[in-house]
Parts: C-alpha cells; structure tokens; sequence
C-alpha cells in the first residue's frame, strides 16, 4: 500500500459510521452528474435532509486518492462497517445545511471492501484527476446546486481536509459565490517542499545525520527534476500520484490563493503532522501579518498528527477540531 493510501486508510477509523445502504438515496443523499470534454463525467451528490427548505451551502473536499466517499469494509468474522471520508457528523450538519460532495473521477460512490483489501488502481481516475480538474469540477456542481435549491447565499461554504484543504482557497478564488473557506492539515507552500523540511528537521534533531539527510534530499530534487520535465503524464508516478497530479497542485503555492481571498478563512494544524509540513502552515500566518490581511484565524493544535492524534497520549481530537471549525463559522 502506498503512503497516501494507507494514510486514507488511518484517517476512516475516526470518521461516522453509517448504517449499511445500497444506493445514494439510502445514504440521505440525491445523486446529480454531467460531463464535458474536460472533466469527463462528474458525478455529485447533495444531501436530502429537509432540502426543501432555505439554507446555507457545505462544500466538502476530501484528501487525495481514488478512495469512495463511502467504504464497506468486511471483517474476517463477516460483519460490515461503512466509514465515510467525512470528518464531521453527516446526518446532523445537513439539517443546517446543504451538503455538496463530489466523487473524484471514476470513482463510485461507495467500495465494498475487505478489512485489508486496498482500493483497486484506476486508469481513467490517473488520467483525469489534477489541481484543475477538482476545482472545476466542484465549482460546476456548486453552480447546478445553486440553480435547483434554495439557498442562504450568507454562508456558503467550502471545506477541505488534506488534499481537499489545497483546492479550497482555489475554488474559493475561482468561484465567487464562496463566503467562508474551512482549511484543515493543507500547508500552504509547494507540496513538494514538505519533503524536503521533513529531512532537515530530522538532521537538525539528530535522527538522521545532515549527509545522509543532504543525500536523501539530492535523491528528493532529482525526482521533482523529472515531474517537472513530464507535468502531463499519467503514466509516471511518484509516491501513489500521477506527474499531472503532483506538477498540477505545485505548479502554483497554496499561498498565492489565499492572499487573493478577502473572505473569512479558517485553517487547522497539528504540530506533529509529518505528511503537511507546519511550517508551511506557520508561513501563511506570517504572509497575512506581513500583509496587514486580518481574514485569517489559525488553531494550532500541540502535538497532533495529520488526522488530530496526539502522539503523546493517542487520543484522536477530530471531533473536537471539527466543532472549533464549526463554533467559528456559526
């Protein structure tokens, strides 16, 4: 299993579990597609609780990974348990709000897999998915959403956890009708850079020597030289992602969009994450200082991973940083 697959992984131990269903109408959810040249076809869904009635919008962006937004896993002894991508409680926020989530490309909507089974690879989600194609794909399915629901156009809502919280400020920038960007565990410098503070970190505390580290970096920037040469293929890889993945969500810094964002903006951090560089969290809150922009509001939380476990105690806190986001954006 790949870095990023077993990460997806760990991260749906702490998410809901649902009651088994079979089809998007038993998940509480009403399922919309379309399809152009571009994208090819999209297919997203909006929640159905009370939505008849006026409310405000959650856009919700999930990490990254061909993984379903809904996953059956079967234990040896038989018995089924669904996990959700979703790191708050589905069923309670939409009845405050409209939810919009969208599948990645060729990805269904629920697997069913077993306990240790990973997600099968895809060629058509290889060949789609990049930067662009996430966010013109959910700006699209927001504008359908507009147009069929009412809605409370005071809050609507993006979301975006790991890879989910990169194309958050750039949907909020792409797309207009976006009030409040929620970002959690994005960073907000290259991607690729993380690598590459992880190793010095590592020599400057002794865990690695700083030739060793200096070597593992050069080894580091000879891989980058090679997407960089390649930004389009979907044919070479480089830890579980596509080169058209990596070069499309580093071509520009996550930084470059949120300075363009006047509106609110909220970003969660956890100090001991190692997938999602702090510093390059910790750089954004220097930028907006430097700037004189006062849209931001950091929470840093101590000694937590990338999915909020503090490796002291190894108690998860993602509920808890969740209804922080949730008490800010109410």
């Amino acid at each position: 299993m790949n870095k990023n697959k077993l990460l997806l992984l760990f991260l749906s131990i702490f998410h809901h579990q649902f009651l088994l269903a079979q089809t998007a109408k038993d998940l509480g959810l009403k399922e919309y597609s379309f399809q152009t040249k571009a994208l090819g076809r999209v297919n997203f869904y909006v929640s159905d609780s009370l939505s008849h009635l006026k409310k405000p919008v959650l856009v919700f962006l999930d990490g990254s990974g061909n993984e379903s937004l809904f996953t059956y896993r079967k234990a040896h002894d038989g018995q089924e348990t669904k996990f959700s991508v979703m790191p708050f409680d589905f069923k309670k926020v939409s009845k405050s709000f409209h939810i919009l989530l969208i599948s990645k490309p060729h990805t269904p909507l629920f697997r069913k897999l077993s306990i240790d089974e990973n997600t099968p690879e895809d060629s058509v989600y290889h060949k789609y998915l990049s930067a662009e194609w996430r966010i013109e794909s959910a700006s699209e399915a927001l504008m359908i959403l507009l147009k069929n629901y009412k809605v409370d156009k005071q809050k609507i809502v993006v979301m975006g956890y790991s890879e989910g919280a990169q194309v958050a400020p750039r949907l909020a920038v792409r797309n207009p009708n976006i009030t409040h960007c929620m970002a959690f565990v994005g960073g907000g410098l290259n991607q690729l850079y993380d690598e590459v503070v992880r190793l010095r970190m590592q020599a400057e505390s002794g865990q690695l020597s700083h030739q060793i580290a200096t070597q593992k970096i050069d080894s580091l920037f000879m891989d980058f030289q090679k997407i960089y040469a390649k930004p389009n293929s979907t044919k070479d890889f480089w830890f579980g992602h596509t080169f058209k993945r990596w070069s499309s969500f580093t071509e520009i810094p996550n930084i470059d969009f949120y300075k363009q964002l006047k509106i609110p903006i909220y970003i969660a951090q956890g100090t001991a994450d190692v997938n999602t560089s702090p510093l390059s969290a910790d750089y954004l809150r220097l930028e907006f200082l430097r700037l004189g922009k006062n849209n931001l509001t950091f929470k840093s939380y101590s000694d937590c991973d990338h999915f909020f476990t503090n490796q002291n105690t190894g108690v998860n806190i993602l509920d808890e940083v969740v209804e922080a986001a949730f008490n800010w954006l109410n």
